[in-house]
């Protein structure tokens, strides 16, 4: 889970000094960035990984899509 914040933070840094931390293209390289880990968790952990991602829906407002977890298993 460490490296999976590593991962997070690596994005968002980034993101705020280019795009912004509330655009769309931050929220598709999130999910780029998570995808692997996502596929490699059990269901425990898809489901801390999707919980982790909505609360970056309040702070620092990502919008990420609705079909958050169909978009983690492609």
């Amino acid at each position: 889970m460490q490296d999976l914040e590593r991962k997070i933070y690596e994005v968002l840094a980034k993101s705020e000094a280019t795009v912004g931390l509330g655009s769309s293209d931050t929220a598709n390289k999130l999910i780029e960035a998570v995808r692997p880990f996502y596929k490699q968790a059990d269901r425990t952990g898809k489901s801390s990984i999707i919980n982790r991602l909505n609360s970056m829906r309040k702070e620092p407002g990502i919008q990420f899509p609705e079909n958050l977890g169909e978009l983690l298993e492609k």
